[in-house]
Parts: C-alpha cells; structure tokens; sequence
C-alpha cells in the first residue's frame, strides 16, 4: 500500500487523539470523585491534550515543509499556512491556561522556534521549483534540525511536566475511588509510550533516507560514483532516491565522455607540437649561425612554447584523471616530504632569493604520497613565482583545525595576494588573474590541489593578509579508512 510521508504521521497521531479524547472522557464520567479533585485532574487533561494537539499539529507543519520540497506540490503551502495558524491559535490558547514558571519558558522557547522554523518554510516555498533543489534540501535539514528537534522536545516536556502534576491531583482523591483514578492514569501511559513510539518511528523514517542521500552525494562530490540509493518504502522519499541514481549515473557518463574527449584532444594535439620543437631545434642547431640574431631568438620563442604547450597538456590531462586516479593511502611524515621538496627546489628558491620556512614537527598523515608531493611542489613553487617581492618567503606549518578529527595545515607568502572576491573562483581549471597574467603558468595548479585534497576528505581554501601575499589552507582527515 502506497503512502505519503504526511499520511504515515498523521495517522499514528490520530491515533493518539482519539485515545486522548477517551482519557478525557473518561475523566469527565468519573463524576462521584472529589469536585476539587476532579477539576484539577480534568485541567491537568486538558494541559495534555492540548500539548499532544500542539505536538501533532507541529509534527504536520513538518511534514508539509517536507513533502513540498520533495515534490514542488503548491497544495503543501496552502496546508502549511493553514497549520501554522491552527498551532499559533493552540499556543495562545494553551497560554491562558499556563500558570506553572517552567511552563511559561517552555511556551516562549516554543513560539520563538515556531518564528525561526516559519522564517526558513518562507524560503522554502518561496523557491519556484523545490523539487531536488540542493538548496531546498540544506533548508530542509536545517529547519529539522535547528527548529523541529527543539520544539519536539519542549512539547515533549510539557507532556511530562503535565504528567507530573496528575499525580498529586490522583493523591487527593485515591482514597474515594481507586479503581477510577487507575482508568484514567493508564490511558495517558498508554498515549505516552504511544507517543514516544511514534515520533521515534517517524523520525527514523525521515532522517534515515536523507542522512544515506547526503552521503551518497558527498561520495558523487569526490568522483566516486559506485554507491546507489536503495529504498523499500513507497513514498516520496523513494522517488527522490530513484530520481539521484538517475542523476548520477547521467553525471557518470558525462564525466567518462570529458574524460575521453580530454585524452583524445590532448594526444592529438601533443604529437604535433612535439614536432614543431623537434624540428625548431633542429633548425636553430643547423643554422643558428647563419641566421639573423631575430630569426634565431624567434626560433628559440617557438621551442618555449612549444614546450609550455606540451606542459599544459600534461596538465590537463592530470586534471581531467585527478579525479578518477586510485590514491594509494599511506602514513606519510609531512615533516621529511616537505624537508625532500625544499631540497628539490633549492636551486630555483635560490635563483629567485626566495626563503622557505617549515615548522618542525610537522604530524604523518595517512595519503597519496605521490599527489600530496606534487600539491605541496606545485603550492611552493607558485608562492615564489607569483611574487614580487625582492626576498620572497613562504612559511609552512600547521594551526588548529575547528573540526578536531583534521589535521590543518596552512601555507603563506609574501607575495601579489589575492582579492576575496577571487577566493572561491581560483580553484577553477584554468582561471588566471589579472595580477598573474604576467608570471608564466596553466592556471590549472590550484584545481589539481582541490581535487587531491577532495579525494581525501579534507577541504582548502584561501585567505589574505593585511599587509599582503596569501595564505592556503587544507585539512586532511587524521585517519581513512581504506
């Protein structure tokens, strides 16, 4: 039997209403009990029916937030609006009735989530086409999250709060009729343990799926495209799931086509212009001498760039395989990789009067140590390029990273800097700026560096410092699985 999200909640709650309404009724016939007694327990009923009313409608305003993303159904709007006004009336009701200090806190945490939660379904239904929207879905989460758990838990508490004071009012009477006061409690157990089973359920109904999507997506992120979604259930969720294997696999094949398309290219293009250097070489070999001064550096320009030529298309091509390259994990002391590649690159820090500076005691990492190499060489060897300082520096080392489960790294310079405004558009393949325009280089560097550390699990990014130059920052997990 096929359900929608809205229906598989709102039937347990009803469920829960209705033994309510018995409870309450039940407490209603019990006439022959104390009157004081009878009015208090009756209030306490109240208090629990209205807070299980409040929860439900909640948990509905959810639900209609939820199935609009999924299906971009406007009908889900119209619900939400009429449900948000059903629970301000509820909460405004359930405000008269509060005396209780505690009540009263809970009731104002209550309506200042309902505002926040209302703040982000606007964004939500604001969005044209929500339907397997990213942005949608991080909406989705965070009102869950940041607003749906909080008012979950206080409407929770009231319940218990609510629970908690039936006792003394059932005291007052027990001694009249015991087996009344017995009708009456075990039914708000039942609701009880009925609730709890319920929003339990539910959640794990919901949350589950979203949490496989969202990493199942995180994989696709970093190019591994082996995991599918699998769903039994029959609701939206599962046509959302069908709908990311779709996705994916149409994202596979466009990226195997790019791929192919960048080898065939690269191949067709690097056999050429090895001729053209072969045969510019030749000719400067052959008859330099008889050349005029122009025409021989015009053939030493040819060779240069023919020589940059075959670079970027070697470039490209550990670009466009980047992603798809198996790494080889392995602890790696970043400390004696590092000390390899300022020895490497003495002779050319040399030339340029450039000074590296490496922090001691630099952790091991668990990596590729063939792609952190060249990251590292490529990240060094830019910093001192991309320089106009007559004694370029680069420092080295490592600063505590917000997520502790990461090591943090970080690399300055003193170099031309970076405008915030380029912060995230540097990383593209092939993106120059303007500063650097006129320093050699394929712009492809930094988009090599992302993706290595991607498929690592880590992130980069840049920032600049005040008085100049930039500084790179990546994080790498403390440990992979592998």
């Amino acid at each position: 039997m096929k359900f929608s999200i809205t229906k598989k909640i709102t039937l347990p709650f009803a469920i829960i209403l209705f033994l309510m309404g018995g409870m309450a009724l039940d407490t209603y016939i019990s006439q022959t009990i104390d009157k004081r007694g009878l009015e208090d327990l009756d209030r306490q009923a109240q208090h629990l029916q209205i807070a299980s009313q409040l929860q439900r409608d909640l948990g509905s305003m959810l639900m209609a937030i939820n199935d609009f993303v999924l299906t971009s159904d406007t009908s889900y709007r119209t619900s939400y609006r009429a449900l948000l006004s059903k629970t301000q009336a509820d909460l405004s009701e359930f405000g008269e009735r509060v005396i209780d200090p505690s009540e009263r806190v809970r009731l104002l945490s209550i309506q200042t989530a309902l505002f926040g939660l209302d703040e982000l379904a606007k964004q939500v239904f604001a969005l044209r086409n929500a339907k397997n929207d990213p942005y949608a879905l991080r909406l989705m989460q965070e009102l869950h999250h940041r607003f749906g758990s909080a008012m979950y838990g206080q409407t929770g508490h009231m319940i218990d709060e609510s629970y908690a004071r039936v006792a003394p009012a059932i005291a007052a009477v027990q001694g009249t009729a015991p087996h009344q006061i017995w009708m009456a409690v075990i039914p708000a157990f039942i609701v009880l343990g009925i609730s709890i089973a319920t929003v339990l359920l539910t959640t794990r109904r919901i949350s589950g799926p979203l949490l496989s999507l969202v990493a199942v997506a995180e994989r696709v992120a970093a190019r591994d495209f082996s995991s599918y979604l699998k769903s039994e259930a029959e609701d939206e969720i599962s046509l959302l799931e069908a709908a990311f294997n779709f996705m994916k696999e149409e994202i596979q094949r466009r990226y195997e086509e790019l791929e192919n398309f960048a080898n065939i290219i690269a191949n067709d293009l690097r056999n050429p212009i090895t001729s053209i250097k072969e045969f510019s070489k030749t000719l400067l070999d052959d008859y330099g001498r008889q050349l005029k001064p122009e025409a021989s550096e015009n053939l030493r320009r040819i060779g240069s760039t023919c020589t940059q030529m075959t670079e970027l298309i070697q470039e490209m091509l550990d670009f466009a395989h980047a992603g798809k390259i198996e790494f080889y994990h392995e602890p790696v002391s970043m400390q004696m990789l590092l000390e390899d590649i300022k020895l490497d690159l003495a002779t050319y820090a040399k030339e340029q009067n450039a000074t590296v500076a490496i922090e001691s005691n630099l952790p091991a990492v668990t990596c590729d140590p063939v792609r952190f190499s060249q990251m590292w060489r490529n990240l060094i060897s830019n910093a001192i390029k991309y320089n106009n300082n007559p004694e370029p520096r680069v420092e080295i080392g490592t600063e505590i990273a917000k997520d502790r489960s990461h090591f943090q790294f970080f690399l300055r310079d003193n170099g031309i800097g970076i405008d915030e405004s380029h912060f995230e558009t540097i990383f593209l393949p092939f993106k120059r700026l303007a500063d650097s325009i006129k320093y050699e280089g394929t712009g492809i560097d930094l988009a090599i560096a992302k993706r290595v550390i991607d498929s690592h699990g880590g992130k980069i990014w840049a920032t600049s410092d005040a008085d100049g130059g930039t500084t790179f920052h990546f994080t790498v997990p403390k440990s992979i699985s592998f």
